[in-house]
């Protein structure tokens, strides 16, 4: 596993471009503003936030 993948694999991750902009994978530092900054993000993008491949935040998630 190269740095990059195990950097990637401890950092809240949200796939961006679900929306057509273009594909690819943001990171997010595993922290409470780390969290709420890939949630703002996921929101955004229409995507999800995941976690070692756990999702822990999905649009259908969201309270109004």
């Amino acid at each position: 596993m190269s740095s990059y993948d195990e950097m990637m694999a401890n950092m809240y991750q949200v796939e961006t471009g679900v929306k057509g902009h273009g594909s690819g994978l943001a990171g997010f530092p595993r922290s409470h503003d780390g969290l709420e900054k890939a949630i703002k993000l996921a929101f955004d993008e229409g995507s999800c936030v995941t976690f070692k491949g756990e999702v822990v935040w999905e649009d259908s998630m969201t309270v109004i």
